[in-house]
């Protein structure tokens, strides 16, 4: 028999607290933004500045925009916890996603971002706002590690099967550390509660609770290719 007087006060609990990520969300982002104007009205001008000066204020700008990113992505994590944000499924097209994890992204990080698309239009079941948040992740994450390099992004999808479409997330840079990727690998596997609290870094949290509400599946690759992502496919009418 289902404690309701206790389910009530779970959810009612779960509601402030993401109530209060999103107060938290929004004075951090009242101090922010002027940050970001300002430092992007400065970029526009930067001819009176010494290169080390606009190297500077590309970073303050770039990180800005990186931290305004996570408090989005940590306040909808939230909502979703609380059960504000229903994760409906439904069918997209890749290359709209991709799209979305450009404009997420942003001007400075999209500069390094290559997407190779099919020619094909393919289509995938998922929580769009959610697979874009996945991709943007893992796509961050890259970016983050391999500083100067370039990240791709792409997909294989095979019909004669057609059950899932595959990502890839590739670039030149180094691999996760053992220890991490250790972590990593529990995180995204089926045993996500065997790492201890604190254990992973937030991009690995972010992208766990994106893919398991979504549907999809991390898989950790070596070499260039760094992850896989293995999407629901959208059957053919």
């Amino acid at each position: 028999m289902t404690d309701e007087p206790g389910a009530k006060q779970g959810s009612g609990m779960k509601a402030a607290l993401a109530g209060h990520f999103a107060d938290i969300g929004h004075d951090l982002k009242t101090y922010l933004n002027p940050i970001i104007g300002f430092a992007s009205l400065l970029l526009q001008d930067s001819s009176r500045l010494e290169e080390d000066q606009q190297n500077y204020i590309r970073l303050i700008y770039a990180s800005a925009k990186q931290l305004l990113g996570r408090i989005d992505a940590m306040v909808e994590l939230m909502r979703l916890y609380a059960g504000d944000v229903k994760a409906e499924h439904g069918v997209c097209y890749l290359r709209q996603i991709f799209e979305r994890v450009e404009v997420r992204l942003g001007e400075t990080d999209a500069n390094r971002l290559v997407i190779q698309m099919p020619e094909e239009l393919i289509r995938c079941r998922c929580v769009p706002s959610l697979l874009v948040g996945l991709v943007t992740e893992l796509v961050r994450f890259r970016l983050k590690v391999n500083e100067e390099g370039t990240v791709r992004v792409g997909c294989r999808y095979d019909r004669s099967d057609a059950s899932h479409i595959e990502l890839f997330i590739s670039d030149d840079g180094p691999g996760l550390a053992d220890r991490e990727l250790e972590t990593a690998r529990k995180i995204f596997s089926d045993d996500p509660g065997s790492v201890r609290p604190g254990g992973g870094s937030l991009w690995m949290v972010l992208a766990s609770f994106y893919a398991n509400q979504t549907g999809a599946q991390v898989l950790l690759s070596g070499g260039e290719e760094k992850f896989r992502v293995l999407v629901p496919a959208a059957q053919e009418e």
